[in-house]
């Protein structure tokens, strides 16, 4: 095959000629460009839809981290308790409504549950008393606010 190079540009065209007979018997003109830049255009049939989210994984995740975030606290241990199981059961959902390929959301129903059991988990150990620190009958925000204003005086001024 020959190589082939531009010879000279026009408004219409460009030409060009083959390496071997650079005299310019051969040269033929060449098409304009249909795509200046070199970038095809896409069809409105090809433009690409952006990625649905499932709703019920989203709200899954939060209402599990959530669940969390207060069995943590340990007074909110038995809200934390089913704030867990109904973001595992929303996660599941979200779960099973990410399955097709156009809905996105798997992985984060998939964080849902895990948060959501380990919501379960702590809230759980809070309300039957295994850990000292969490646990249902000590507010623990009222002692870790005690312990910050003893460790620095200056916070005391805000409470």
């Amino acid at each position: 095959m020959a190589r082939l190079r531009v010879a000279r540009r026009f408004g219409m065209g460009s030409t060009y000629a083959d390496d071997e007979s650079a005299d310019g018997d051969t040269e033929r003109l060449l098409p304009e460009d249909p795509w200046p830049g070199g970038f095809e255009p896409l069809h409105p049939g090809e433009i690409a839809t952006p990625a649905r989210l499932s709703v019920s994984a989203a709200l899954g995740a939060l209402v599990s981290v959530v669940g969390l975030g207060a069995a943590v606290l340990g007074l909110l241990a038995p809200v934390g308790f089913a704030a867990g199981i109904v973001g595992i059961v929303i996660s599941l959902v979200g779960f099973r409504a990410s399955a097709p390929a156009h809905v996105a959301g798997r992985g984060l129903a998939a964080c849902g549950a895990l948060f959501g059991i380990a919501a379960v988990v702590v809230a759980t150990l809070a309300m039957t008393g295994r850990f000292t620190w969490p646990n249902s009958a000590v507010d623990q925000t009222a002692r870790w606010h005690t312990w910050l204003v003893t460790r620095l005086p200056w916070l005391g001024r805000w409470s």
